[in-house]
């Protein structure tokens, strides 16, 4: 409550948001870019796409467990 809620707001809020999909770009190879030469001119950028989904409900749940997991991690370490 100390930053203006309690800290589940952010899972409930999470949590309504409809499921969606986000593409990552990433270099796949090229100049200078997995032990390729920087300045050679036939070496072509290539990128890859990589579509993720994403599932708001399914992410809140896998926060959770880990936060169960930690606290228990930490109970077992003060004890």
């Amino acid at each position: 409550e100390r930053f203006g809620g309690s800290w589940e707001a952010a899972l409930v809020a999470m949590m309504d948001q409809p499921k969606s999909r986000i593409i990552i770009h990433a270099k796949r190879r090229g100049r200078g870019h997995g032990g390729w030469s920087k300045n050679n001119p036939f070496l072509k950028e290539r990128f890859v796409q990589i579509p993720v989904n994403i599932d708001p409900v399914s992410l809140a749940s896998r926060i959770l467990d880990v936060r169960e997991q930690i606290a228990t991690e930490w109970t077992d370490d003060l004890d």
